[in-house]
């Protein structure tokens, strides 16, 4: 499940790893030589673990990443990257189905990504982001009524518009590994429009406010909350403001406040939110982040 704060913490450019190694001759006029290898390393800290709408861990968690990534110019880039998700209080019971994070070192879950990514300039209407590509996740010590190995993964596709004035996206996510026999794979979609606002009197500060909407099929409605007789559903909406801060070419910190609630009665009343623990359907929440590009 990958990070919510994903979609609102800040995040460096990537620069060259080796970029104080000897290049090749430059050939008059032509554009300086860099490795087209790159690497960012990011932690977040964050007040809970919220993905898709739901509490997956209702305590304090940190979880870091490192993504390398292969740039081939106009032909796009791929990239993987590494995630995982550990809680900070060691406590038993607080995570989704009762798992218990004084496992395994407080390791909740563990994700790794393999995506391709693109873009394409529209001129006057903008710039169009696109991106394909696959995670998987492990859950070691905290699946479901406390079974461990946990393993799922989802197909995804994400389009992202930037107007100039504000960025409209959409992902849509295919978790085949929910089909058996002629039961239907899940679908999940997000939606999202967001604006980044730089201030001009702080250099390097940027605030970004955000919206999402997140909508499941039959299947995920089935899947998350054991109705049988389900309909496709509003699953999640969040509002988020989040503030980025580069402090050199090398290093960022962010930080981001969200409110989550369940749009869907059904979902609601399913106790979609807490996992059919208690009736919580809107949470506020947030936390801090740091990046290191090298």
């Amino acid at each position: 499940m990958k990070k919510t704060f994903a979609a609102v913490a800040a995040s460096a450019v990537m620069l060259p790893l080796f970029a104080d190694e000897a290049a090749p001759a430059e050939v008059a006029g032509s554009a300086k030589w860099k490795c087209p290898v790159s690497a960012e390393a990011t932690i977040d800290f964050l007040s809970d673990y919220v993905w898709r709408g739901t509490l997956l861990d209702k305590s304090p968690v940190y979880q870091p990443s490192v993504t390398i990534s292969y740039d081939a110019d106009e032909f796009g880039s791929l990239y993987f990257n590494y995630w995982t998700s550990l809680d900070l209080t060691h406590k038993r019971n607080t995570c989704w189905g009762g798992g218990n994070s004084r496992r395994n070192g407080s390791m909740i879950e563990q994700d790794f990504t393999l995506a391709y990514c693109n873009s394409l300039d529209l001129g006057d209407a903008g710039k169009l982001s696109y991106e394909i590509g696959h995670y998987w996740y492990d859950y070691p010590y905290n699946g479901p009524h406390h079974k461990a190995g946990s393993l799922s993964s989802d197909l995804y596709a994400d389009l992202a518009w930037n107007t100039g004035y504000v960025k409209l996206g959409t992902k849509l996510l295919w978790g085949y590994y929910t089909a058996h026999e002629h039961e239907p794979a899940t679908l999940y979609a997000v939606f999202s429009v967001s604006k980044d606002f730089n201030i001009e009197q702080v250099e390097g500060l940027t605030i970004t406010p955000k919206a999402l909407l997140g909508v499941g099929n039959v299947a995920f409605v089935q899947n998350n909350t054991g109705i049988r007789d389900a309909e496709t559903a509003m699953a999640d909406q969040t509002l988020s403001l989040s503030a980025s801060y580069e402090v050199n070419e090398h290093f960022s910190i962010g930080a981001n406040i969200n409110y989550t609630w369940t749009p869907s009665h059904t979902l609601r009343h399913a106790r979609y939110m807490s996992w059919g623990e208690d009736n919580a359907h809107m949470l506020v929440w947030g936390g801090v982040s740091a990046t290191l590009s090298f």
